[in-house]
């Protein structure tokens, strides 16, 4: 998810320019609601309100070797407190709800496949306003999982935020459930945390 943030001249709401890219299963899945559910798929994109002359762009759609990129902009209100300006990276793109319910579990937890998921975010600093505060970074790197979230200042005029997390197996032991539930946590706390932007 490749993520490219500006603000609107009133201040109001950010326009973003958006790019998924995916492989193998995740691309077959784009490829079939591209396909077969142009409608859901716009709605889950760019939700209940867009436009008619809203459109979202297909690369590869049947170079099924390649993987399947689709491209569209995406206009959402702005979080403002007072002074200051909040924005989340990732937008409505990452997960806000643990998929591990249970207190403890006595079968394995099957993801099919090993999965990986890359955020990039590229936010523009609003004029007149300075970054007050941006999520830490932090690293996970076991057998597990791997979780990579790291932020940076780019000439003084822009946010880059960079998450990874990717599920190092395809399949997790009962033994290690509470442990997997705790990661997922994490990720919905870090990958949801927000940049905030302060008036000058």
């Amino acid at each position: 998810y490749d993520f490219n943030m500006h603000l609107t001249n009133n201040k109001d709401s950010v326009t973003q320019r958006c790019k998924i890219i995916t492989t193998r299963y995740e691309a077959l899945d784009y490829r079939n609601r591209y396909t077969f559910s142009y409608k859901k798929l716009k709605e889950n994109l760019l939700g209940n309100n867009a436009s008619s002359t809203d459109t979202i762009k297909a690369i590869d759609l049947y170079r099924i070797e390649n993987p399947f990129e689709i491209d569209f902009n995406y206009k959402t209100s702005l979080e403002k407190i007072e002074d200051k300006i909040v924005v989340a990276p990732f937008s409505d793109y990452i997960i806000t709800e643990n998929p591990l319910k249970q207190s403890y579990r006595n079968y394995p937890v099957d993801f099919t496949y090993k999965k990986a998921y890359k955020y990039q975010s590229t936010i523009e600093i609003p004029k007149g306003y300075k970054l007050l505060s941006k999520p830490e970074n932090l690293i996970i790197n076991n057998k597990m999982i791997r979780i990579i979230y790291v932020t940076d200042i780019l000439d003084d005029d822009s946010v880059k935020v960079i998450g990874t997390y990717e599920f190092m197996k395809d399949e997790y032991a009962p033994i290690e459930y509470l442990e997997l539930k705790n990661y997922f946590s994490k990720i919905i706390d870090k990958f949801n945390e927000k940049v905030v932007f302060v008036k000058i």
